[in-house]
């Protein structure tokens, strides 16, 4: 199910999405809720509103990090149709293990090594940097 999600700063309702390219279910709510962001006080319900609330800056951080999950993962699941979902997956393993935001970028790398592609993606970054 999306998240709407009220900014606090501007009162303004947003949508968060993540869809997973095997069911097509919306699977955002258990992506965040799994980092803990949904108990640490970074997104909170709000009763009132029938809705999440959070900072501007941590809705752009979710939002840029949910979308680069996602290309992350349809890349996966072409490269699961060339190669054999056994290869991607080794190659997946041989990434480092690093923060979230950077998971899509570390990942690539590794498949970029196995592919013989170049890489050209940088990590994300800490929040507010």
């Amino acid at each position: 199910m999306a998240m709407q999600i009220i900014i606090n700063e501007t009162g303004a309702t947003e949508t968060l999405t993540m869809i997973n390219p095997d069911s097509g279910v919306d699977c955002v709510v258990d992506f965040i809720g799994n980092t803990g962001a949904l108990a640490n006080g970074e997104i909170v319900w709000d009763d009132d509103h029938g809705a999440y609330r959070c900072d501007q800056d941590t809705y752009d951080w979710w939002e840029r990090v949910i979308a680069a999950h996602e290309a992350m993962e349809q890349r996966i699941d072409g490269l699961e149709i060339e190669h054999g979902k056994d290869t991607v997956q080794k190659a997946i393993g041989n990434s480092a293990e690093c923060d979230l935001e950077d998971v899509p970028t570390y990942v690539n790398r590794a498949l970029n090594d196995a592919f013989g592609l170049p890489t050209l993606i940088r990590p994300m970054g800490k929040k507010g940097k």
